[in-house]
């Protein structure tokens, strides 16, 4: 707890006469007699100044004397400068002929192809890049569909070879060069004849000699050689030598038929046809690029749009697209014809349609020219693939060529193929493997969108002409798993009915085994198809094809079977890998069994009771296998192992288990492999517990230091375990400890004592040896407590001035200074010894501390003197300012004897002497800055702790003041200052603390003026002269200049003075990172940020939120830094604004959207993006439009089931999503008082969904009720002073009002998708059924921000009583989301909890979980159709778990635990009737439950971190290496012209929310990395173009990719974009990143038919310009290929719209009108680039 500063007799203004110091300063200390150098303590009232300060207790991890330095790492080379991009110079070109120049045409005299060539060069690097978006899976393919680019690289791993190879062509030599040769110009050709035999000519010229084949090349070498051949063909194409490119395409072509190295031709066939690709894309790219036409109507030539038709190209394009294809079919030899047409069969689109199917029928049948099997299966392999790419739904070309591979296949058999295999020494085995790639991917697209009846006849035609092993095998490949799975006993006896033919059945079993790993098959195959397949398998001599299928079924075994039946498996696994030892030639294979047997079993002492598991382990006999298999097993249990155990057999298993990881460690042993495994030991080491069976555990802990003694950090987590388990025992008997517990707290100490000095880390044994006896102490074991302190100081001088961390070398005295200042904050508790003499252990420390050999130049020792100074200050009053409970420190044992205060005085007295006398040596003018610096550090310890008004104590510190700034070191202004705020705040808080009331506990200094808004009040009144609005009181009285601020609803802008700002953690990463790079000292308002929104719900609150800190952890330390270093504060769930620092009449800004919570206190509490809360931080005024006003009026009563949820559900269903845009919804009326204040929170909480402003009621005793229940009687009574100021005036006029009658409100259920989709619980069940939405209810959810209050709990807690008492329990999945933890605590407390998990609820974190899309959700697949239901505010389409297909429902929670009883959809609590477990039928009663706890709020775990008095000292760390964090660059400025063709990014259909912007979720981990976030922009925004998300046209290059990729290539080549969108663009969430990534991107312009507000108000703040559409029916207008262009921008005015000019594909154009709201100030934001950037040219 931080000291305060007082002075006692002098003002401020005679303490800065005092420590003027004129002309240049004093001489120090001489003035002052050496036996006045002692200081004499200043009296403390602890209790009075706790009172007054009100500071709120936290657990320290480290004395809060510590300094804090964070390092700013800056990003260098190793130049230690920037990097300097460099420029490569092109090189030119060689100038040739293109020899199909010489080719004669019959158009003009000259050949097609040459007068299309163009000079733009085409990059090898450019076609290797689009090798992959070239085969993309087409949407006329299944989603299961695997592209060929997938196979790609497993072929090219499985197939391979030692042989030597060999490459024939004319392309390469041995230095790699080609010459060119210059052919003379024929003369023009005229006859068909004359024609043909030219272009035999050229295919036949080759250079004379240049044809060679190269020998004995390696398969690397061999790959090379095909790459360069690759890189030759884009290299003659870029130098238009189309002859030439052809020649190499046909050259590779030929090394197809070339199959004297057998085995590697599934690999090659992969290469060349990577190069024909090439070759086939080329020719396209050419062919499209210069064929242009003219539209109809148009005289403008343009170039063919990416779905042209075969009537849109030129007769010239065409003549040269013949000619393509007559040279191909010119070419003599079969093989290199037919891959060579297939590779450029795209270009038949250039032609006629209809040739694509007799094309491809022709080459079908070419295949059947090929003499060997091989070759022609991969042939139709490269037929089918080329022809799904290019024309999917042409099918009649694949069962001919299945057809003909059946026909063929007995060839495999012939002595041809015999004879190739016995030269090749090739088995038929291998062999026929070969084959399995091309057979696959034939199969597989034959079975692409096949019906069942034509799979089957497939399999039947398979079966009946061709009963093969290999067939088989590639049919249960290509075929859907669910297919296979649904008839696996059918598959089973065809594999037991096949021809084996060479290929071994054990692969047919693998491959069947890995389809029923992906789709399980009926319940009652399961065991007999698993009997069919083992008895195979069993029979298996063969280890490599043993295992080969035990490591795929062992899986299936453990997926569909229990314990015995996996104990069977690997009892057999072990009886065919004994023999021999053959398991160490399969290690890699038993691994897998043991991953895969961990990846589906969980339940440890299930898998530990497996007899057989822990032998399967031991055959793992080699050291390091061995021990990666240990590792993964402990890696599963800590990640699954959720709650902790005590089994024996788990604990055996496992002691067994990292024993061997322990005994592997070695002096050889990486670092990061100890890490790994101290780490797995330690998790072991945590999930162990035998209870309240404390002696037990102790036993447990040695056992395991005599097991793992040899790794430090284990023995630190046994250390720190026995500690806590020693406080545990504290806490069990309440501190009063028996004879026995005493005994075994002691032996704890004993076992830390033992272990402690077994630690190789010195620093280590330091902190553990303060730590142990600080525990000792906790407990009144004072002579083991003594024992540790004195250890701990024995031990300082043996600490090394440096240890190595991660491979550097780093100083450790700040570590040991920081364990120094603890130990001190522990000895003012800690009794002195009576045998040992007084302050012993202090003696002791200042001796080791004056012969400490320190750093050089180094003050360590003297600001540990100082800091000295202030303990003896605190030891000498009357009583202490903490004690340990049960433990009597000095002040009871000395109380205040003279003796003992002399004894302190006189070694202050010693301890300044020698302070002085350092500062006397550091008289130098290279040490006047550390001189200044010490000299002010002991003066503000004087008059912080000293008794200044004694006048020695008083001279010193005038002459320290003097030597502070005398040379000056120190800022002399900012030292008055500090003086004159500590005193100042001193002599006036006391008057402050009794008159008036500070915001909250909280914020001890700062205080609630209702005085000061009615003042602002007045003057508003006086010009407006009419009743007003209770939101109007509110947000009037926090004008910024009410005498000329400009006010009419809708149409002005406010500038306002928030009281305060709350973020939230997601939001508030960006929010400090903009803050940071303002420059600004700290906050101008109190602030806060709520820890809430980086919790992933997943499997219970304790676990998800130790979960979240380890994530999460960069995020949350750079957050407690920057709060430091901003004076904010910290805290959990945003819930806590109601219950702490709302207030009647307050105006709170905070950035997330459900911040109108608050507004259930009659305050303003309203959601805004991060920009504006920086503003606000800044001190700068903020801005808001000046809201319309909207009334509800109440009238009647809640009672039964209705809630005050149904009220905003109904207001939804009227107003819809947009209606409240623009407007504040003030309830009023006799029905508010039947309103609960936190059931007005929810009213409030959930307006932010029909977008609203914020919403608000008026103060009343409800309200204050709530505010004496949260401790806050002190505002109570102040607002109940101002009651006239906290509600409307009468008469008061709004600009719409609803009416709702309460007595007949029936309760509603509103979505799905949507929340303002509202029906009446009546009628939801029909609804329903008539829309085909899921009955079934997967999950309910209640709790969160929304509705998670103690009445809230208790109204659905009533409801569960009633279902336990008979017998029900929940048939849905039932999660509960606390609010806060002062809820969570108060309704464990009270049995809440209990009830609700008792029918099966499952209690989740204080956080937002899935309300905000943090669910881990498991038990839907995604895209599975299901409902959900629950308490929460918004359900927009995926909001909660990331699946579309989800229905989610948003009701009340009494109404969800209702339907989660029920399990279905249809539903109504209030008419039907539930099951009990007897059979017996009865109905729920009304829900009821205590608006307030009877026995108060438990506030539970304290989760405030403070600010400092001064985070000046303090800096902010952030890697420029981190994924989470990353400081922000200004945006570029207006450049003062028009923003011309911009390109449509996306234009979007329907709903838009920021959820559909900037997703959250997963993405929520990246909030503070602006450029890592961006890659979610619009990610699930529907495309209008094509109805599908994330997929938008590159406008540059004609390419679909996903949206970010495409605005990072427009921003890359400075091309600026706009998003069009539909209305309401941007509702939901408060997430400033909507805004935020689109400027990043390059954006510039949002146009939509309207606006959300916060979402509007955002991209002003990002200088983006927010337009919207004079006309709506102009969105009809803008296509997605169109270019705009705003003009007239450097005119830019208020009120005054924007002119767009539309440029179509077409070449027509129009002209439309575009709105906007920005103001002249926001104007002023687009221009400087931001309103950051503006706020800092405002600075300078």
């Amino acid at each position: 707890m931080e000291i305060k500063l007082k002075f006692t007799g002098w003002g401020p203004l005679e303490l800065l006469k005092i420590f003027r110091v004129e002309g240049g300063g004093v001489e120090p200390l001489k003035f002052v007699p050496k036996s006045l150098f002692f200081m004499t303590p200043r009296q403390r009232n602890y209790l009075l100044e706790s009172q007054r300060e009100s500071l709120a207790s936290e657990e320290a991890a480290s004395h809060p004397l510590k300094a804090i330095t964070v390092t700013e790492i800056k990003s260098k080379d190793k130049k230690g400068s920037q990097a300097k991009s460099t420029k490569q110079n092109e090189s030119k070109k060689q100038e040739f002929i293109d020899p199909l120049s010489s080719i004669g045409s019959s158009l003009d005299g000259s050949d097609p192809l040459s007068m299309m060539s163009s000079p733009a060069p085409v990059s090898l690097s450019s076609y290797q890049k689009t090798r992959t978006s070239s085969l993309k899976v087409s949407d006329d393919l299944d989603d299961s569909f695997e592209p060929w680019d997938a196979k790609r690289a497993g072929i090219l791993a499985k197939y391979t070879t030692s042989e030597k190879l060999s490459i024939t062509t004319s392309f390469l030599s041995s230095a790699d060069k080609e010459k060119v040769s210059t052919m003379k110009a024929h003369a023009t050709t005229t006859t068909v004849t004359d024609k043909v035999k030219n272009r035999l000519e050229q295919l036949d010229d080759f250079e004379e000699g240049s044809v060679q084949e190269m020998l004995n090349l390696s398969q690397q070498d061999y790959v090379k050689r095909i790459e360069d051949l690759n890189q030759a063909l884009v290299t003659a194409w870029d130098q238009d030598q189309r002859v030439k490119a052809l020649k190499i395409a046909i050259q590779c072509s030929k090394l197809l038929a070339d199959l004297s190295v057998i085995q590697f031709y599934p690999s090659k066939f992969v290469l060349i046809t990577d190069i024909l690709d090439t070759f086939g894309r080329l020719v396209y790219n050419r062919l499209k690029d210069k064929a242009v036409y003219t539209p109809v109507g148009s005289g403008v030539p343009r170039k063919l749009p990416d779905n042209f038709t075969p009537e849109m190209v030129p007769e010239s394009a065409k003549e040269t697209c013949r000619n393509w294809f007559f040279k191909i079919a010119s070419i003599r030899e079969l093989i290199p014809r037919f891959y060579v047409e297939t590779a450029i069969l795209k270009c038949y689109s250039f032609l006629d349609l209809g040739e694509y199917n007799d094309a491809i029928k022709r080459l079908s049948t070419m295949c059947r020219g090929i003499g060997d099997p091989l070759g022609a299966i991969y042939a139709r392999a490269y037929l089918s693939r080329v022809g799904i790419m290019v024309a999917p739904k042409m099918r009649d070309h694949l069962l001919p060529c299945f057809e003909d591979f059946l026909t063929s296949y007995s060839q495999v058999q012939g002595d041809a193929v015999q004879n190739c295999l016995a030269m090749q020494k090739i088995e038929m085995p291998k062999y026929l493997t070969l084959f399995s790639p091309a057979l696959d991917w034939l199969l597989q697209c034959i079975a692409n969108k096949s019906s069942e009846n034509t799979l089957t006849e497939i399999l039947q035609k398979s079966k009946t002409h061709c009963n093969s092993a290999l067939l088989l095998n590639s049919i249960i490949s290509a075929f859907k798993p669910e297919y296979v799975a649904i008839r696996a006993v059918q598959f089973t006896d065809m594999i037991r009915e096949c021809e084996e033919t060479g290929f071994p059945k054990q692969y047919l079993h693998q491959t069947l085994g890995l389809c029923l790993v992906l789709a399980s098959p009926p319940e009652d195959q399961r065991l007999p198809v698993l009997n069919e397949v083992w008895k195979a398998v069993m029979k298996l001599k063969n280890p490599g094809d043993y295992i080969g299928c035990a490591e795929v079924w062992i899986e299936y075994v453990v997926k569909h079977f229990g314990k015995k039946e996996i104990n069977k498996v690997l009892q057999d696994i072990i009886k065919h890998m004994t023999p021999d030892r053959a398991f160490e030639d399969f290690y890699s294979q038993l691994q897998s069994v043991v991953s895969k047997v961990l990846a589906h079993l969980h339940d440890f002492s299930m898998l530990f009771s497996i007899e057989k598991f822990l032998p399967f382990i031991d055959m793992f006999q080699k050291d390091s296998v061995k021990v990666e298999v240990c590792k993964n097993i402990m890696e599963v249990f800590t990640k699954y192992q959720l709650e902790p155990t005590n089994d024996p057999v788990i604990i055996n298993a496992l002691m067994f288990i990292c024993k061997t990881m322990h005994d592997s460690v070695n002096a050889l042993t990486l670092d990061d492999e100890k890490k790994q495994i101290s780490t797995l030991i330690s998790g072991f080491v945590r999930k162990i517990s035998f209870g309240r069976d404390f002696e037990q555990q102790l036993s447990f802990f040695v056992e395991c230091r005599s097991s793992f003694s040899n790794l430090d950090t284990v023995l630190i987590q046994l250390i720190q375990s026995v500690n806590n388990l020693s406080m545990e025992t504290r806490k069990v008997v309440r501190g009063n400890h028996s004879k026995k517990t005493a005994n075994f707290v002691r032996a704890c100490a004993a076992y830390c004592f033992i272990t402690v000095p077994s630690l190789y880390s010195p620093m280590a044994q330091l902190q553990l040896y303060l730590l142990s006896g600080q525990v000792g102490l906790l407990n009144q074991c004072y002579s083991q407590a003594d024992a540790f302190f004195k250890a701990f100081i024995s031990l300082i001088p043996d600490i090394p001035k440096s240890v190595e961390v991660d491979g550097k070398m780093r100083p450790t005295e700040a570590t040991v200074v920081a364990c120094i200042y603890s130990f001190l904050s522990t000895l003012l508790v800690v009794p002195d010894n009576p045998d040992s003499g007084v302050l012993y252990l202090l003696r002791g420390l200042l001796n080791i501390l004056a012969n400490y050999t320190w750093e050089q130049h180094s003050d360590m020792k003297v600001i540990i003197y100082v800091r000295v100074l202030a303990l003896l200050s605190a030891m000498s009053q009357e009583h202490f300012l903490y004690h340990v409970d049960k433990v009597d420190s000095n002040d009871s044992m000395y109380g205040s004897d003279p003796k003992f205060i002399n004894e302190l005085k006189s070694m202050s007295s010693t301890l300044v002497e020698e302070i002085l006398n350092h500062l006397k040596t550091l008289a130098q003018p290279e040490t006047f800055k550390r001189q200044s610096q010490l000299a002010f550090e002991l003066f503000n310890t004087i008059v912080s702790h000293g008794d200044i008004s004694k006048q020695p104590l008083l001279a010193l510190a005038t002459n320290l003041w003097g030597l502070a700034q005398k040379h000056g070191a120190q800022d002399t202004k900012q030292m008055a200052l500090s003086v004159l705020f500590e005193s100042s705040k001193q002599f006036h808080s006391s008057k402050a603390a009794a008159s008036q009331v500070p915001f909250s506990k909280f914020d001890q200094n700062n205080f609630i003026d209702y005085d000061k808004y009615e003042y602002n009040l007045r003057i508003v009144r006086d010009r407006l002269n009419r009743p007003m609005t209770l939101s109007e009181k509110i947000l009037y009285g926090h004008i910024d200049d009410p005498k000329s601020q400009e006010i009419e609803r809708g149409v002005s802008y406010l500038k306002l003075r928030p009281d305060r700002v709350a973020m939230q953690d997601a939001t508030a990463q960006m929010a400090m990172l903009q803050f940071i790079s303002s420059g600004l000292p700290r906050v101008a308002v109190p602030s806060t940020i709520h820890c809430d929104h980086l919790i992933a719900a997943e499997t219970g609150g304790k676990e998800d939120l130790a979960r979240a800190k380890d994530i999460n952890k960069e995020v949350y330390d750079f957050l407690s830094s920057s709060a430091a270093k901003l004076v904010m504060c910290i805290h959990a769930i945003l819930q806590i604004v109601l219950e702490n620092y709302a207030f009647p009449g307050v105006l709170l800004i905070g950035t997330d959207s459900h911040t109108p919570n608050g507004g259930g206190l009659g305050g303003l509490c309203i959601g805004v993006g991060g920009a504006d809360a920086v503003d606000v931080m800044a001190g700068l005024p903020w801005e808001l439009k000046c809201p319309k006003v909207i009334g509800v009026k109440l009238t009647g009563k809640l009672s039964s089931w209705t809630s005050p949820k149904d009220v905003i559900l109904k207001v939804a269903d009227i107003l819809t999503v947009k209606g409240g845009t623009g407007a504040i919804v003030e309830y009023f009326g006799p029905g508010v008082d039947s309103v609960s204040c936190t059931g007005m929170g929810t009213i409030c909480n959930m307006g932010a969904e029909i977008g609203a402003t914020t919403s608000c009621f008026p103060y009343n005793n409800r309200m204050e009720d709530y505010l004496r229940a949260t401790n806050r009687s002190a505002v109570a009574d102040l607002a109940n002073k101002y009651r006239g100021l906290l509600s409307p005036d009468v008469n008061c006029k709004y600009d719409q009002v609803i009416e709702i009658d309460l007595n007949t409100l029936e309760p509603h259920v509103n979505g799905p998708f949507t929340p303002d989709l509202a029906h009446p619980i009546s009628k939801l069940g029909q609804t329903a059924k008539e829309k085909d939405w899921p009955l079934e209810i997967k999950v309910g959810l209640i709790g969160s921000c929304t509705n998670s209050s103690y009445e809230d709990m208790s109204r659905s807690a009533s409801i569960a009583r009633q279902a336990l008492s008979k017998g029900v329990k929940a048939k849905s999945k039932f999660t509960i989301t606390p609010g806060s933890e002062q809820i969570r605590a108060t309704i464990e407390r009270d049995g809440q909890a209990k009830v609700l998990e008792d029918i099966g609820g499952m209690v989740l974190a204080n956080a937002c979980g899935p309300c905000i899309g943090q669910w881990n959700r498991h038990d839907v697949k995604k895209g599975e159709k299901n409902t959900i239901v629950t308490s929460y505010n918004r359900n927009f389409t995926g909001r909660n778990d990331a699946n579309p297909a989800t229905h989610a429902f948003v009701t009340s929670p009494e109404l969800v635990t209702a339907l989660a009883l029920a399990g279905s959809l249809d539903f109504n609590p209030l008419s039907d009737h539930l099951t009990a477990s007897d059979g017996s039928k009865f109905k729920l009663d009304s829900p009821y439950g205590d608006e307030l706890p009877a026995k108060g709020f438990d506030p539970g775990q304290d989760t405030y971190q403070p600010p400092p008095g001064d985070g000046s000292s303090l800096n902010v760390n952030v890697d420029p290496e981190s994924t989470r964090l990353q400081l922000l660059s200004p945006f570029a400025k207006w450049n003062g012209k028009d923003l011309e063709d911009m390109v449509v990014l996306i234009k979007v259909k329907g709903k838009c929310t920021t959820d559909h912007i900037s997703a959250a979720g997963p993405w929520l981990k990246y909030r503070g990395h602006l450029d890592n976030i961006s890659n979610n922009l619009l990610i699930t925004a529907i495309n209008i173009e094509n109805e599908e998300m994330n997929k938008v046209k590159n406008q540059l290059t004609g390419e679909y990719s996903e949206v970010p990729k495409v605005a990072r290539a427009y921003k890359a080549s400075n091309v600026p974009w706009c998003v069009i969108g539909d209305d309401n663009y941007g509702e939901g969430s408060s997430r400033e990143h909507a805004a935020l990534e689109p400027r990043h991107l390059g954006g510039r312009a949002i146009i939509v038919k309207s606006f959300a507000r916060i979402h509007e108000t955002n991209l002003k703040k990002q200088g983006m310009l927010p337009l919207t559409f004079a006309d709506p029916a102009d969105y009809d207008k803008i296509r997605p290929d169109d270019r705009l262009s705003l003009v007239g921008l450097s005119n830019l005015t208020p009120g005054v719209p924007v002119t767009c000019k539309i440029k179509h594909q077409d070449g027509s154009e129009e002209t439309i009108k575009l709105n906007h709201t920005m103001n002249e100030g926001q104007i002023e934001w687009f221009q400087a680039g931001s309103a950051l950037n503006r706020m800092k040219e405002l600075q300078r």
